[in-house]
């Protein structure tokens, strides 16, 4: 499994994940990179600064797009395919 795609899981939830979370839990260093990763392949990936620690961050994967369109999660038919991760959600 690559790091985009052990990165994709966790946020998979939809749910706000902090970057001690995503490299405690992926024990991946370079998280930020993934992240940037997935959204250059077309995955909308929130951030937000944490109001309380500033060495805190937040992420989480949406769902739907800015007009509120539900985004397919085509992700689990690529890995049914065996396919790779280069798909662009549109």
């Amino acid at each position: 499994m690559t790091h985009n795609e052990i990165i994709l899981d966790l946020l998979d939830d939809g749910a706000w994940h902090s970057n001690f979370e995503i490299h405690e839990k992926t024990n991946i260093l370079r998280y930020s990179a993934r992240i940037l990763d997935l959204r250059r392949k077309g995955y909308l990936i929130e951030a937000k600064d944490d109001e309380f620690d500033r060495r805190k961050y937040w992420y989480r994967l949406l769902k739907t797009n800015l007009n509120g369109v539900t985004i397919q999660n085509e992700r689990t038919e690529i890995r049914k395919e065996n396919k790779s991760l280069d798909l662009v959600l549109r």
